[in-house]
């Protein structure tokens, strides 16, 4: 490996150590339902399961999950192949 190359793993790994505490901290609040990302965020995931027709207090059975990847296989297989 050049010079080059060690230089850019070497800031990678600096950033991705730098970034680990405050990701992990605030991916924990996420999780928790503590912070201002979860009432922005939830406003979204509520408008995004309106679109969707998700029902939140609905468990999905394992035939429905079974056709929504199969679904969600397709889509993203014809996107693949339009590309």
């Amino acid at each position: 490996m050049s010079n080059h190359a060690w230089l850019l793993l070497g800031l990678y790994l600096a950033i991705l150590l730098l970034l680990a505490k405050p990701l992990g901290t605030y991916i924990a609040n996420v999780m928790e339902g503590r912070g201002f990302a979860v009432r922005l965020g939830g406003r979204f995931e509520s408008l995004l399961y309106r679109l969707c027709g998700v029902k939140q207090d609905e468990e999905m059975g394992w035939l429905k999950y079974a056709f929504a990847m199969l679904v969600f296989n397709l889509l993203g297989f014809l996107a693949v192949y339009a590309l």
